[in-house]
């Protein structure tokens, strides 16, 4: 929902939110929660993704024929949209370029029942975007460009501070490691969120240190892919289980450790233990690991213990994997 700005606010709509519909420019209402604590909060990136996919491994220099696709992506997107698809509430906060693509991006989350209110226009800046090439056994390379993101970060902490996020906030937050550093250690620090579950995602193992001065910050779940817990742990060679134990008894309370096709190690007050997730054909990887953690996120809300979310989201991402979700 939108709400008209008398003209001399206007100047302090692209601050807060806009709206694409021709007309002045508008602020979206602050976010209205249904149930507090059942509803969740992604933090981080939000961007167009170009995802490439060829038949075979292409080799340094190569051209081949292939098919490419242009979709909406990043971990908070990604996330609150599996969230959404699965009947939990949800509200972004996250930059937008001030730009004709950023607009694209808030009307299709808009359209698909996703809280918008936190999508925060940065002046002066362009969308962000992820460009990936993916393979018949997975990813190649990818390049994300998260710029707006990283200079928009302030915006987002005012959006816990002027009423336009409801705070403290009850539910669970999603942090991706998009964010700086200096960002990171303000949400995490910040009376707005300190009655929240934090589930913290690194995006990438490039990224997976900045997450390194939280490891054992209270009521924080950990969600990594082995690399990451490699690139944490300076230890290439660990596996799933061994850097999930590893994690634990350096005092991280929560931590889930995935490993592609490989085994999932989860270390926490239940325990700990490994499973393997189903064997299926490989069509897309760009997003596996967000919808296993929206997956997982959401059988917790619904009582689940670990062992029965862990296998939930084991199914969602398999599902993923084989091209057999939106």
């Amino acid at each position: 929902m939108c709400v008209d700005l008398p003209a001399c606010a206007r100047c302090q709509a692209r601050a807060v939110g806009t709206c694409d519909t021709g007309g002045p420019l508008r602020r979206h209402a602050p976010v209205t929660v249904a149930t507090a604590n059942r509803a969740v909060l992604c933090i981080g990136a939000v961007h167009w993704d170009c995802i490439a996919t060829a038949p075979e491994m292409p080799r340094l220099g190569a051209d081949i024929p292939g098919r490419i696709v242009r979709r909406p992506g990043g971990v908070a997107f990604n996330v609150a949209s599996a969230l959404n698809v699965l009947g939990v509430e949800v509200h972004l906060l996250a930059a937008l370029g001030d730009d004709a693509a950023g607009r694209e991006l808030s009307r299709h989350c808009e359209a698909q029942g996703i809280g918008i209110a936190g999508l925060i226009p940065v002046p002066g800046h362009p969308t962000d975007a992820y460009l990936a090439i993916e393979g018949p056994k997975g990813l190649v390379a990818a390049v994300a460009d998260t710029s707006t993101l990283e200079a928009g970060g302030e915006r987002l902490l005012d959006a816990l501070t002027d009423g336009t996020i409801p705070t403290p906030w009850q539910g669970k937050v999603v942090i991706d490691a998009n964010l700086p550093d200096g960002i990171l250690s303000a949400l995490l620090s910040s009376p707005a969120l300190d009655q929240a579950e934090i589930c913290l995602a690194p995006a990438s193992p490039a990224k997976a240190d900045r997450f390194r001065p939280y490891l054992t910050r209270p009521r924080t779940v950990f969600y990594l892919n082995r690399a990451e817990a490699a690139a944490l742990l300076c230890d290439p060679n660990v596996s799933s289980a061994d850097a999930a134990a590893q994690l634990w008894n350096m005092g991280c309370p929560s931590v889930i450790v995935t490993d592609g096709p490989g085994p999932v190690a989860v270390a926490g007050p239940e325990g700990i233990w490994v499973q393997s997730p189903p064997a299926v054909a490989v069509r897309s990887v760009t997003g596996a690991g967000d919808t296993f953690l929206a997956a997982h996120i959401a059988a917790r809300l619904d009582g689940a213990d670990q062992r029965g979310a862990l296998t939930a989201a084991l199914g969602r991402a398999a599902a993923h994997v084989a091209g057999e979700t939106t």
